[in-house]
């Protein structure tokens, strides 16, 4: 990967998130930006359903030679299948020297090392036919496959967390859903609202022991429309989601020049 070698060991990362291209939020290209300010832009998924990779594409070109690194959210496979969107990213990836597809997905810059996927969640005692959330009934084949698609993610971010633990390397681990609880403002009205559903299970992974154990210095990831920036035990957690554009899951604390030093 070019250009993005940190100076003095600080690597700056241009970070957001649920850009959601598809509720007619302003094209990608105008957050290309000040390009001088950091050395890699990261999405942390749901740019928008599959007619969303354009967007992206115009971006990355638009911030070339600097990288951008994609993790998928949920609504990127909406009204596809999960083979058909991977394939069409690492497609992209092939075409564009500066994209990269974090779908676990490895980034060693030396100093640091970015570990990326996108944290599918196991909805393990719901009954999924009568769970009201759109993945379930937009994305072919997420129902008979999301058991399979946690157990992966959770082990590759196991093994690569616990490979590169001795290593002299600053670990960024990036997914779209928030790696555990503790990654959410429980008072946040986004949150209060999906507690009173039963619905924030699916807006949290159980990532918890592995943060406790790895201690990655930063995780980066989004499916909440909010913004946080706090501890979990020994590692910054940050989400800079932009939400559904002329809607009340609109964030307006999305900061679009949010620059993140590690």
């Amino acid at each position: 990967m070019d250009n993005t070698e940190p100076s003095n060991k600080l690597l700056r990362i241009k970070f957001m998130s649920d850009l959601h291209q598809e509720f007619n939020s302003p094209t990608f290209d105008h957050y290309a930006t000040l390009t001088d300010l950091y050395d890699i832009f990261i999405i942390a998924g749901d740019g928008s359903n599959c007619n969303s990779i354009i967007e992206i594409e115009k971006l990355a070109n638009a911030i070339a030679p600097k990288s951008l690194l994609y993790v998928t959210g949920n609504h990127d496979y909406y009204h596809s299948d999960r083979a058909t969107i991977d394939d069409a990213f690492y497609h992209l990836q092939d075409c564009i020297d500066n994209f990269y597809f974090l779908n676990h997905g490895i980034i060693d810059l030396g100093t640091h090392v970015v570990i990326g996927c996108t944290g599918w969640q196991y909805f393990n005692g719901y009954n999924i036919d009568n769970y009201p959330m759109n993945d379930f009934k937009l994305i072919d084949d997420h129902a008979k496959s999301i058991e399979f698609w946690y157990n992966d993610d959770r082990n590759f971010l196991k093994e690569t967390l616990k490979n590169f633990q001795n290593e002299d390397v600053k670990m960024i681990v990036v997914t779209h859903v928030p790696p555990c609880k503790s990654a959410i403002d429980l008072s946040s009205k986004e949150a209060v609202d999906k507690i009173r559903y039963g619905m924030l299970k699916a807006y949290h992974n159980n990532y918890d022991d592995l943060i406790k154990k790895y201690e990655p210095a930063l995780w980066l990831c989004g499916h909440m429309h909010n913004s946080f920036d706090g501890m979990v035990h020994n590692t910054r957690v940050v989400r800079n989601a932009h939400g559904y554009f002329g809607s009340e899951r609109l964030n307006k604390e999305f900061n679009e020049h949010l620059i993140i030093e590690v």
